[in-house]
């Protein structure tokens, strides 16, 4: 089900993060597994980054383990800052040795244009993959051509080529493979789209040298603009049998909050409850995600997942733990991850209107911006180490307005700090000075 875990992947990548003058940067990820009723550390992952917040290295370390070796991974920017290449080293007795390497060209208008991956064997760096792209004038991929390194040399070993239709949407995908100096198709993906342009199916076919074969197709229903289920239908003797479905349901805030994947019986022509899915939000941040299995009568836990964010909407914590047969929750594992905030001041940062007056201040802070819907907001102040000293929320109408705050009220003692403003899903964060 791993459609179903996208959001994770982007906590996960999510390396640096933006709001107003501030950069959130992640700098360290540590890992830990739950033995003997404590909580022992695993592995570790540093980041360091240039001024211009762009990740230069990855550090990763495994902890309790003699036979495993620390990974160090550089990345290297253009003039342009385009990532220009990669390089991976292992250390062996103290010393870093070279391991991989990774080189990245770009078209004029910063697509890539191709990656190439090389290994270091016997003091050499020995050709492994390479992919070239081609787009069309939309910007949208039309070939990925995949060769492998054989004596050194590129040889043609895939190819992908991708239709469009006139609204820009993937209506083809061929795969292809390089077989005796020639291209052979191999297999063949179709989309079809609804009135609004939303995918209706999705048809796998494979080629047996002469003809294309159905193999599965996949069918999308809606409800208003949201996916509510997904059909997957596979060819049985020249006919269409249902596989298994996956029913979704979302909050009001279009959020995915259930998933239940059901199994056909193909004997009572029936579908029958498999897994479920459970995903709670807070602030629209997943806060927890609960994995459960049909037992024949009712859908029994497994496993879940708790997250928690700090005050720039960053993952901070994922705990995971495991369910016993009596469904009580055991620790299994735990990641942290470590954030550095940092001014952003970059000169082509633009302007917004939030605006704070005066800065340092004494007793009063003003606070300008604009609402473009009416809506309640929330201020809140948090001291360096972003523990929330104040917070309230007013209601106010669209159009610019301002907000003053009586400091005094807060019993704020000289310093710096950071206000903070939630304005529906838009969130701004400046510091401001105290004065006595």
């Amino acid at each position: 089900m791993d459609i179903f875990k996208i959001v994770l992947i982007i906590f996960i990548l999510s390396f640096s993060y933006a709001q107003s003058d501030f950069i959130c940067n992640l700098t360290k990820v540590e890992s830990y597994s739950w033995k003997n009723n404590d909580w022992s550390i695993e592995n570790s992952t540093e980041f360091s980054f240039n001024n211009f917040f762009q990740m230069i290295e990855e550090n990763y370390k495994v902890y309790n383990d003699v036979s495993a070796i620390p990974v160090r991974t550089q990345h290297i920017y253009d003039s342009q800052g385009n990532l220009s290449a990669d390089l991976v080293f292992l250390k062996i007795n103290d010393q870093w040795i070279k391991s991989d390497s990774a080189a990245y060209s770009y078209y004029s208008d910063k697509s890539l244009k191709s990656e190439e991956y090389f290994s270091f064997i016997n003091q050499d760096w020995l050709k492994s993959i390479r992919k070239t792209y081609i787009y069309n004038i939309h910007n949208s991929i039309i070939e990925v051509l995949t060769e492998i390194g054989i004596n050194n040399n590129w040889v043609n070993n895939s190819l992908i080529r991708n239709n469009y239709s006139l609204t820009h949407k993937i209506t083809q995908t061929i795969n292809s493979d390089w077989l005796s100096n020639s291209w052979y198709d191999s297999k063949r993906y179709t989309y079809t789209y609804n009135l609004v342009d939303s995918l209706n199916k999705n048809l796998i076919e494979f080629f047996d040298g002469s003809n294309w074969k159905s193999s599965r197709y996949t069918e999308y229903t809606y409800n208003s603009d949201s996916l509510s289920m997904q059909l997957v239908n596979y060819n049985f003797n020249l006919k269409w049998v249902p596989e298994n479905k996956y029913d979704q349901k979302y909050d009001s805030n279009k959020n995915l909050i259930k998933v239940i994947k059901s199994g056909y019986d193909s004997v009572k022509s029936i579908f029958i409850f498999q897994y479920l899915w459970d995903y709670k939000y807070t602030d629209d941040l997943l806060s927890e995600l609960s994995m459960n299995k049909w037992n024949g009568s009712y859908f029994q836990l497994q496993n879940k997942h708790f997250y928690n964010y700090n005050s720039f909407r960053q993952i901070q914590r994922e705990l995971y733990q495991i369910a016993d047969s009596a469904d009580s929750l055991i620790n299994n594992n735990l990641t942290i991850y470590f954030y550095n905030i940092v001014e952003n001041v970059s000169e082509n940062q633009p302007k917004n209107d939030f605006v704070v007056f005066p800065n340092p201040c004494t007793d009063i802070i003003n606070i300008t911006f604009f609402i473009p819907n009416s809506s309640n907001v929330i201020y809140s102040i948090y001291d360096l180490n972003m523990n929330k000293l104040f917070e309230n929320s007013s209601f106010f109408y669209t159009g610019e307005t301002i907000l003053n705050l009586d400091l005094k009220k807060i019993n704020l003692c000289s310093g710096t700090y950071y206000l903070k403003l939630n304005i529906g899903r838009r969130t701004e964060i400046v510091s401001f000075i105290k004065v006595d």
